[in-house]
């Protein structure tokens, strides 16, 4: 499923501070529910057949969203998880000089988008694990 993301705003058809109910019906897929930790405050959805984590505040409303393959979540026409991390980190560096990156992560605050590839310190051409979008303030 391509799900283009809009900084801050929605990642295809699910916008941040959309509830649940709202979300499952929008993916209309079969999904599983669970606390990523004890601590959660609200279990997470995952979209498994579409590569979709959608995380949630106390209140059942959508903070983030994580995907994995077979997603393809795309920003400015890139989708994020097909191109090397080594690409990937010089596409948001060139966009936003106060992204935090390191050898296997990178976050972009102003986008609200973050990518893990824990490969790419061996291998920087290969791609990211898994792609982050998240509302304002997700990291705060």
């Amino acid at each position: 499923m391509k799900l283009t993301i809009q900084p801050n705003v929605s990642a295809g058809p699910i916008e941040f501070g959309m509830s649940s109910v709202q979300v499952r019906k929008n993916i209309n897929k079969a999904f599983k529910s669970f606390k990523r930790t004890p601590l959660s405050a609200h279990p997470c959805d995952y979209f498994e057949e579409e590569g979709i984590f959608v995380y949630y505040e106390a209140d059942g409303r959508v903070e983030a969203v994580e995907f994995v393959e077979p997603a393809e979540p795309t920003f400015e026409n890139k989708n994020l998880l097909t191109v090397s991390f080594a690409e990937l980190v010089a596409f948001f560096e060139k966009r936003d000089e106060s992204a935090e990156i390191d050898t296997t992560e990178f976050t972009s605050k102003l986008f609200g988008i973050g990518a893990s590839a824990p490969l790419a310190k061996e291998s920087p051409e290969k791609p990211a694990e898994s792609v982050i979008a998240f509302r304002k303030g997700y990291y705060d």
